[in-house]
């Protein structure tokens, strides 16, 4: 801590994927996250209805973890806080729209 607030690396950066973002998410932000030593990423993917959790080592990140649809697990760092359902009920209860709604509803407004 300091005046200016909280400074360093984080242990955790979680990116949620947009249809229009996926490649800079994947790669662009996979590779500064890297640069930049953040020990854990995650990927959240709301299309495919999972979680990745990715864990940084001497070669880059290597994929640690993974959780998807109606699964339980523990994903690195937060091994005791466990997801479950994955993002499935998100969707059901209308939290998270595909890119096609997404497009209609601008369309609409246009």
């Amino acid at each position: 801590m300091s005046s200016r607030g909280i400074e360093g690396t984080p242990t955790l950066a979680v990116e949620i994927l947009s249809p229009w973002t996926v490649a800079i998410d994947r790669q662009r932000k996979h590779q500064l996250y890297a640069r930049y030593g953040v020990p854990f990423y995650w990927i959240v993917d709301a299309e495919a209805r999972s979680v990745e959790a990715h864990a940084l080592g001497p070669a880059g990140y290597a994929r640690a973890g993974r959780v998807a649809d109606e699964e339980r697990a523990a994903l690195p760092p937060l091994g005791d806080l466990v997801l479950t359902r994955g993002l499935s009920g998100a969707r059901q209860r209308g939290k998270v729209r595909s890119p096609d709604a997404c497009r209609r509803s601008r369309a609409r407004r246009s």
